[in-house]
């Protein structure tokens, strides 16, 4: 399941932000739990160049459970607590309502602002 979850990353933000997805039915194709998804996540933040990851689980309460890495100058924490999550600086976690994809695209909006402040320091 995880070489699955790895395959459908996405790469964002000038390369900085990679986001994955594990849901439900990949678990249940697999014969696996969701949990297992965890260990995807350090896989995503590994690749090179990447220095924010995201992985969203969704479930069968119907909410979206986010883990986040980051490295650097990149803050997990300060993304999942705009979110209402927590964490430590470089590995924290959100769950949110909503669809996976409105999930998706608060997250990424929030990582996206940081990757810009990070930009315009640079110029």
């Amino acid at each position: 399941m995880v070489s699955r979850i790895v395959e459908g990353v996405l790469i964002e933000c000038d390369g900085a932000y990679a986001r994955a997805v594990a849901t439900m039915e990949m678990a249940a194709e697999f014969g696996v739990s969701l949990v297992e998804s965890d260990r995807a996540i350090e896989q995503i933040r590994s690749i090179s160049g990447v220095q924010f990851a995201a992985l969203f689980r969704d479930s069968e309460d119907g909410l979206v459970r986010v883990s986040l890495r980051s490295r650097d100058q990149y803050s997990a924490h300060a993304v999942a607590v705009s979110l209402g999550g927590g964490g430590h600086r470089h590995a924290s976690g959100v769950t949110l309502t909503g669809s996976l994809e409105e999930a998706v695209q608060q997250v990424s909006r929030a990582v996206a602002e940081q990757h810009q402040g990070f930009a315009e320091e640079g110029k």
